[in-house]
């Protein structure tokens, strides 16, 4: 797997963590389910030193789509993009990378990452 997405990846899971220890409406939620977050100082410094390593144009588009949709990530499995149902175009799948580089949706714009 290419290292910028996995650092993305990473970097995503981390926001939606934050994410939901910190918006009431999701924290009430964790809280209702049992669960309760003790140290986001921890994941805060995770998450920044994630940052630091991404390039600038990307942490760009990640940050726009995380804000507009709350993912900027979304898998594919058997063509389609898990992230607006799209069946991706037989040519974007045979010549994409697979997981080998950085690929975003034709329709969503999201980043991809291959199941």
């Amino acid at each position: 797997m290419n290292a910028e997405l996995e650092l993305l990846i990473k970097l995503h899971d981390l926001d939606i963590m934050i994410r939901d220890a910190t918006e009431e409406q999701y924290a009430n939620e964790e809280k209702d389910m049992g669960f309760v977050l003790r140290n986001l100082t921890s994941l805060q410094q995770a998450h920044d030193k994630l940052r630091a390593q991404l390039a600038p144009e990307t942490l760009r588009h990640y940050d726009r789509l995380f804000a507009r949709y709350g993912r900027a990530i979304a898998p594919v499995n058997e063509g389609v993009c898990y992230g607006c149902f799209l069946q991706l175009p037989t040519l974007f799948v045979q010549e994409s990378k697979q997981n080998e580089g950085l690929e975003v949706c034709p329709k969503c714009r999201k980043f991809l990452y291959w199941l």
